[in-house]
């Protein structure tokens, strides 16, 4: 979870987008759930 974590960190500088981290977590969370299943 810690590399996913970084990842979108990382993805949301390189979008120019500013989450809040509640917003981050929830992306996090998401893609977890969908597609990786940590």
């Amino acid at each position: 979870m810690d590399g996913l974590n970084k990842r979108v960190a990382n993805c949301a500088i390189a979008a120019d987008v500013n989450w809040t981290p509640d917003q981050q977590k929830q992306v996090v969370e998401y893609l977890n759930s969908q597609f990786y299943k940590f």
